[in-house]
C-alpha cells in the first residue's frame, strides 16, 4: 500500500465530536473525527489507501479505481457520517468523515484526476479572497492607497471575466452577458468567500468609525469619487453574475438584501442586481419583501419619479405572471393610501365644453369627452393635459410630454399587476376613476403610441374582465341533466342553451368585442402583419384580451367558428422569402409579389424540403417586413421574437379552447340523437340514476345503431348543413396549412401546442368516443337536486375565495379600519341584496360575500361539510357522487381555498383550513390529480 500525505480543508475539521455518536449507516461508534493540525508534516495526517481490488504486494494503486483509506496512527477507517457541518444554512450539503475500527466495502472512495483548470480556478479564487479581505480592511479604515485601488479594480474586473466564463478581448467589462452559467466557478464565489467579501468592500466604505466614515452614498455623484462608484458598480455585477441560474447563491446573496436596498437610487447597479434576483423567485419575494422594502421603493419614486422604480415596485409581487397575494396586498394597501396620490397620475374623462381651447388645439374629428391626465410634478406643482395632445408633442420630440407619457404607461402596467388574479383590493379602487369606457377609448385611439395602447388593453383585462362575475366556462361538461337535453340540436339551438346566462355580461363588454375583431381583421389585411415590432405589443395585448373573453363565455359557438376563421388569416401567412425557390414560387404565383399570402404551394415545398433533407427552407420563417438591406432584416431582436411567437401561442391556446368547444357541441348533438331514438317514454322508464348513456336504454326500445351511426358521422363530414362546424370554409386544409407552418417555428411552447392540434385534427372520432365515456347522466330527482346544490355551493365558494384578501383576517395593515361597504361587496353599484345565497337557489340570484367578515368563516366551513358528506357517508365512499363533484371542478376550487395566505394564529380560518384538506383528500377526488404540492405548502 503507499501512504498519503494529505490535510482535510480545513472547513471539514471544525470541532470534535462526541465518541459516542452513532453512525446512521452501520451500527459502529465514530472512534475519531478530522480536526485541523498545525503542521503539515504531522504524522497524524497520513493515510494508506487500500485498493477494493485485488494487488498484489507493494503495487501502487491504479488510477481512476475506488479505495478505502486507512489511518496510520488509530488503525483505523474512515467512513462518512450524517453529522452536517454547515448547521446555519436552511438546507445543509456538507457533511463530517470520521474514523471506525471497523472496514467496509461500501465506504470506498474514488481516485479522480482533477483537471489542471479546477486547480488554477480554485487557486485564483483562494488568491481573490485573501486580496479582497485586506481591500476591506484598508477600506474600514480609511487608509487605502491609489495603486492598491487600482489592483483592487482590476481584480474585479477579472473576476466578472472569471464568473462569467468570457475571455476578456478589451469588451466593457460592464456590458459582459452570461450565455451559459458555469456553476462550479459561482460556486466558488461563494464556497472560496468571495461573495462574502465582495459585500464588506460595498459596505466598508460607509461604515461609521470614531472619525465618521470615509464615503457618503451622497458622495458618489461627485466626480471626485468617481473610481470608488466604479469599484461599486463592480462588486454588484460580481454579484449578479454570480447568481444567475443558481438558486444556492440566489440564497446566499439575498441574505444581505438590506445592503443592497439602502444602496439603490445612486446608479452603481444595485437596483439592477436586485431585480434580477428577484425575477421570478416566488420564495426569495416572499421572503424578503415586506413592508420595509416596498416603502423604500416608493421613497425612491418620490425622490426621483424615474418610470423604472415603478417597473421595479411591478416586479416585487409577481412571480411567473403569478401574482404572490401577501406582497400584494401589501402594495395595494401602501400604493393606492391617500397619502401616495401625489406620485401617482390621475386619470378623467372631460367634458370638451368645459375646455374650448383644447378643442381648437386637437383635430377636428374628436368625440364630445377627453381623456386627461392631471398630476404633480416634483415641486408640487399641479399640471394636466389632454392625453392626445401629449402622445402629440411627444411625437415632435418634446422631453417633457415623452416622459410624463412614459411614466404614465409604467403607471399602467403597475395597476394591471395590483389587479393580477383578480385583486379586489386594486379593482375596486382604480376602477372607478379607469372605467370600461374611458378604457376602450384609449385602447381604440390610433394617434397613441402602441405601447401604451398595449398598457391599456392589459388593464382592460385585468381589472375589467378577469373580475367577477365572469368565470371561465368548462368547455366540456361531463355532468349533463337528462331532462335538458333537447331531441333536436343545430349550432343556433345549442348557442341559446349555453349563452342564455351571459347576455348581461355581453352588453357590458359589446364595443371592447367589437373592436378585438375589428383590430384583428385589420391585422388579416395588413401587409404584413407582424413587420411592425411596436405594434407587435399592442396585437399580443388584443389576442391575450380575446384569448380571456372567449374562455370567460362572452362568445357563442357561432361566433367562435367566426372568430377562427379570421385567427387562422393572421396565421396562414408566409413572410420575406428567404430561398430562390419562394422566389420563384411567388412570382409563378403572384407575379413578382414576394410575399404569398397563403401557402397553396405548402404540399410541394413539403416535398422538395423532405428529399433535400430540410434545405429548401429554414426552420422558422422570420415575421419581419422585407427590407431592401438583408442584413438589416436578419437582424431582429430577440424580444420583438418572443413577441410575436407568444401571440401565435394564444392563438394556439383559443384554437384549442374552441376544439373544446366542438367536442362539447358533438356530445350533445350524439345525447340528442340518443334521446330522439329513445322517444318520450324513456323519461318516464326506470332507468339507472348515473351511468353511460348505454345503461339508460329501456328494455323495451331498442334503437336503430344503423341511423344512430349515420347521424353521428354527419358531425364530421358528408352533409352541406354540418360544414360550418368546421373550423375553415377549405374542408380542414387551411387548418392544416397553419398547422404545418407553425411546427416549423423554433419555439418550443408554439411547437408543442401545434402538434397537440395536430393530432386532436385526426383523432377526433376517437376523441369523441373517449369523451362520450366519460358523460355522466343523472336522472332522478336526488341527482337533479344535487347538481343544483352543488353548482350554487361551488359558485359561493369560488367567489368568496376571490375575494379572501376582503374578509380573511390578518394584521399589520396600512389602513386603519374596515373598508367601506362597496368594497367589501367589490361591485362598481352598491347592491341592494346583502342576502347570503340560501343552500340551493333558482340561480336568479347572483352569490356575494357577506360584509361581515365573520359570517364568510360559516358560509365556507358549511358548504365545506355539505361536501364532505357528499364524498363519504358512514365511512364509506360514494363513488357517483364523488365523480359528480370532479366533473362539476370542486377539488379545483378547493385547492384555491387551500392557497390563500393567512396566519396561523387564526384559529377559526385554521378549522376551514383542516376541513378543506379532509376534503381533497378524498380516494376518488385525488386520485390522478396532479395538485398534491399544495396539500404540502405550508400555510403563511
Amino acid at each position: 500500500m503507499k501512504t498519503l500525505n494529505n490535510l482535510d480543508p480545513p472547513q471539514q475539521r471544525d470541532g470534535e465530536l462526541p465518541t459516542s455518536k452513532k453512525k446512521c449507516q452501520a451500527a459502529e461508534r465514530i472512534m475519531y473525527t478530522l480536526v485541523s493540525v498545525p503542521h503539515g508534516n504531522d504524522i497524524a495526517s497520513l493515510f494508506e489507501l487500500d485498493a477494493t481490488t485485488l494487488q498484489r504486494a507493494d503495487c501502487l494503486v491504479p488510477r481512476n479505481s475506488y479505495v478505502r483509506l486507512r489511518h496510520l496512527c488509530t488503525n483505523t477507517w474512515v467512513t462518512s457520517t450524517s453529522i452536517p457541518i454547515d448547521t446555519d444554512e436552511e438546507r445543509p450539503v456538507m457533511l463530517k468523515i470520521g474514523t471506525c475500527q471497523t472496514k467496509e466495502d461500501k465506504e470506498a472512495f474514488a481516485i479522480v484526476c482533477v483537471p489542471l483548470s479546477e486547480v488554477r480556478d480554485l487557486d485564483f479564487a483562494n488568491d481573490a479572497n485573501k486580496v479582497l479581505a485586506t481591500t476591506v480592511q484598508k477600506l474600514e479604515s480609511g487608509t487605502i492607497t491609489q495603486n492598491e485601488r487600482r489592483f483592487v479594480t482590476k481584480l474585479l474586473e477579472d473576476l466578472i471575466f472569471f464568473v462569467a466564463d468570457v475571455p476578456n478581448n478589451g469588451q466593457e467589462v460592464l456590458d459582459v452577458v452570461i450565455s451559459k452559467p458555469n456553476r462550479e466557478r459561482q460556486k466558488l464565489m461563494r464556497e472560496q468567500n468571495i461573495l462574502a467579501q465582495v459585500f464588506g468592500i460595498l459596505k466598508a466604505p460607509f461604515k461609521e468609525t470614531g472619525e465618521g466614515s470615509m464615503l457618503r452614498l451622497e458622495d458618489l455623484g461627485d466626480q471626485r469619487y468617481a473610481p470608488y462608484k466604479y469599484m461599486l458598480r463592480l462588486c454588484y455585477r460580481v454579484l449578479r453574475h454570480s447568481q444567475q441560474d443558481y438558486r444556492k447563491n440566489q440564497e446566499y446573496i439575498a441574505k444581505n438584501f438590506c445592503v443592497m436596498q439602502s444602496q439603490i437610487g445612486y446608479d452603481i447597479l444595485a437596483e439592477d442586481t436586485i431585480t434580477a434576483l428577484l425575477h421570478n423567485n416566488r420564495k426569495l419575494l416572499e421572503k424578503h419583501i415586506t413592508a420595509k422594502e416596498i416603502e423604500t421603493f416608493v421613497s425612491l419614486l418620490r425622490r426621483n419619479r424615474e418610470p423604472r422604480f415603478l417597473d421595479y415596485l411591478a416586479d416585487l409581487y409577481v412571480s411567473n405572471i403569478t401574482a404572490i397575494p401577501v406582497t400584494q396586498e401589501r402594495m395595494c394597501k401602501f400604493m393606492l393610501s391617500p397619502g401616495n396620490a401625489d406620485i401617482l397620475i390621475q386619470t378623467k374623462l372631460v367634458s370638451m365644453q368645459e375646455n374650448p381651447m383644447e378643442s381648437v388645439i386637437l383635430s377636428e374629428d374628436i368625440d364630445d369627452e377627453e381623456v386627461w391626465l392631471y398630476w404633480i410634478d416634483s415641486n408640487r406643482e399641479p399640471h394636466g393635459k389632454a392625453i392626445r395632445h401629449l402622445a402629440q408633442e411627444a411625437k415632435e420630440g418634446t422631453k417633457a410630454d415623452l416622459e410624463v407619457l412614459t411614466y404614465y404607461g409604467y403607471q399602467l402596467n403597475l395597476f394591471a399587476r395590483m389587479c393580477l388574479d383578480r385583486q379586489y383590493l386594486a379593482i375596486n379602487q382604480i376602477s372607478t376613476q379607469l372605467s370600461v369606457d374611458l378604457i376602450l377609448r384609449c385602447m381604440s385611439d390610433e394617434s397613441l403610441p402602441f405601447d401604451l395602447r398595449a398598457s391599456f388593453c392589459r388593464l382592460m383585462l385585468h381589472m375589467h374582465v378577469d373580475r367577477d362575475p365572469q368565470e371561465s366556462v368548462v368547455p366540456v361538461r361531463y355532468a349533463r341533466l337528462w331532462t335538458e337535453i333537447p331531441t333536436k340540436i343545430t349550432i343556433h339551438e345549442y348557442d341559446s342553451i349555453t349563452d342564455s346566462s351571459r347576455n348581461d355580461m355581453k352588453r357590458k363588454f359589446a364595443l371592447t368585442m367589437e373592436f378585438v375583431e375589428e383590430y384583428l381583421k385589420e391585422v388579416v389585411n395588413q401587409p404584413f402583419p407582424f413587420g411592425d415590432k411596436e405594434k407587435n405589443k399592442l396585437t399580443f395585448e388584443v389576442v391575450h384580451l380575446a384569448r380571456n373573453l372567449i374562455y370567460f363565455g362572452f362568445y357563442s359557438f357561432s361566433e367562435l367558428l367566426r372568430l377562427t376563421r379570421t385567427l387562422l388569416a393572421i396565421l396562414d401567412i408566409v413572410q420575406a422569402p428567404v430561398s430562390s425557390y419562394f422566389e420563384r414560387l411567388s412570382k409563378f404565383q403572384d407575379g413578382g409579389n414576394n410575399v404569398m399570402r397563403t401557402i397553396h404551394g405548402v404540399g410541394e415545398m413539403m416535398t422538395q424540403m423532405v428529399l433535400s433533407r430540410g434545405s429548401i427552407f429554414p426552420v422558422s420563417v422570420p415575421d419581419v417586413q422585407p427590407s431592401v438591406h438583408p442584413s438589416k432584416q436578419a437582424s431582429s431582436s430577440e424580444p420583438e421574437d418572443v413577441t410575436v411567437m407568444d401571440t401565435k401561442l394564444k392563438i394556439i391556446e383559443i384554437l384549442q379552447f374552441i376544439l373544446s368547444v366542438r367536442l362539447d357541441y358533438r356530445i350533445s348533438y350524439m345525447l340528442s340523437i340518443y334521446k330522439k331514438e329513445f322517444g318520450e317514454s324513456s323519461d318516464n322508464a326506470d332507468v339507472s340514476a348515473n351511468g353511460s348513456p348505454d345503461t339508460l336504454l329501456p328494455s323495451a326500445v331498442i334503437p336503430d345503431t344503423d341511423e344512430i351511426t349515420a347521424q353521428a358521422e354527419t358531425m364530421f363530414a358528408g352533409r352541406k348543413e354540418k360544414t360550418p362546424v368546421q373550423l375553415d370554409d377549405e374542408g380542414g386544409r387551411t387548418f392544416l396549412r397553419v398547422l404545418i407552418h407553425l411546427i416549423m417555428h423554433d419555439y418550443a411552447p408554439l411547437l408543442s401546442g401545434a402538434l397537440q392540434l395536430l393530432f386532436k385534427h385526426f383523432s377526433q372520432r376517437a376523441e369523441v368516443l373517449q369523451a362520450f365515456k366519460q358523460v355522466q347522466l343523472l336522472v332522478s330527482n336526488q341527482d337533479v337536486d344535487n347538481y343544483k346544490q352543488i353548482k350554487a355551493d361551488l359558485d359561493q365558494l369560488r367567489l368568496t375565495v376571490e375575494k379572501s384578501e376582503l374578509w380573511v383576517e390578518k394584521s399589520g395593515n396600512y389602513e386603519n379600519g374596515e373598508m367601506s361597504e362597496s368594497q367589501v361587496k367589490g361591485g362598481e353599484e352598491p347592491n341592494e341584496e346583502s342576502n347570503i345565497l340560501s343552500p340551493v337557489q333558482d340561480g336568479a340570484k347572483t352569490p356575494q360575500i357577506d360584509s361581515k367578515k365573520s359570517n364568510n368563516y360559516r358560509i365556507v366551513k358549511e358548504i365545506l361539510i355539505r361536501l364532505s358528506k357528499l364524498c363519504v357517508q358512514n365511512k364509506k365512499c360514494r363513488n357517483q357522487h364523488q365523480r359528480l363533484l370532479k366533473n362539476m371542478g370542486a377539488h379545483s376550487v378547493v385547492l384555491d381555498l387551500l392557497q390563500i395566505p393567512y396566519e396561523k394564529v387564526r384559529p377559526r380560518y385554521l378549522r376551514i383550513y383542516i376541513w378543506a384538506r379532509c376534503y381533497v383528500t378524498t380516494p376518488q377526488l385525488s386520485k390522478g390529480e396532479q395538485h398534491f404540492t399544495v396539500l404540502n405548502t405550508p400555510c403563511h
